[in-house]
Formats: C-alpha cells, sequence, structure tokens
C-alpha cells in the first residue's frame, strides 16, 4: 500500500469517454486501454 490508505485511492477508467487516440486500429486501442489512479 506504500503508506497509502485504500479508501484514498480510486481507479478510473476513460478510454472511451477520453481516449488519448481517436484512431481506429490496435495502436489506438491499446493506448486507449488503460486506468488512471486518483489519490484523495
Amino acid at each position: 500500500n506504500l503508506g497509502v490508505s485504500a479508501d484514498r485511492i480510486k481507479t478510473v477508467s476513460y478510454g472511451e469517454e477520453r481516449p488519448l487516440d481517436p484512431g481506429h486500429n490496435e495502436e489506438a486501442w491499446a493506448k486507449n486501454r488503460r486506468c488512471e489512479f486518483k489519490i484523495q
């Protein structure tokens, strides 16, 4: 946990809502297949 309480960590997936790459190919889809971690 590296000293961060579990109730302060949130995982958010934005692949469809906020794509990093607007392309329609495997490379673009791989870039958009991600999670972001928010520490509150």
